[in-house]
């Protein structure tokens, strides 16, 4: 399977895409996600991807949309881990977090 991953805009495509294809997608490594889904797809569900969620402390809508999709996932009992860090919507957290991401992500279950 693949993992979906992007920043931003990006975050929300690749959850996006993960509930659109489940069959494609095992993971997702979203970071600073915008927009999410309001609810979990039957297929996604049933697939139990995982989900890497990160957003920084001083980017406001976009740390509220992150941790409202990992407590959605987590209320579902979908594997999710989600992390915050002092700081705003920037490349210097993402890069430093996507390697963490796909340690977990693509670590043995």
């Amino acid at each position: 399977p693949w993992v979906a991953s992007g920043f931003s805009n990006g975050a929300g495509w690749a959850i996006a895409a993960a509930q659109r294809r489940p069959d494609v997608f095992g993971a997702v490594a979203a970071f600073s996600a915008g927009v999410v889904p309001r609810r979990i797809s039957r297929e996604a569900r049933s697939a139990r991807i995982r989900h890497y969620l990160a957003a920084g402390t001083l980017e406001p809508g976009f740390r509220e949309s992150t941790r409202q999709w990992a407590e959605r996932l987590q209320r579902a009992g979908l594997p999710c881990r989600h992390e915050e860090w002092i700081g705003g919507h920037d490349n210097l957290w993402w890069e430093q977090q996507f390697p963490v991401a796909l340690g977990w992500l693509l670590a043995p279950s």
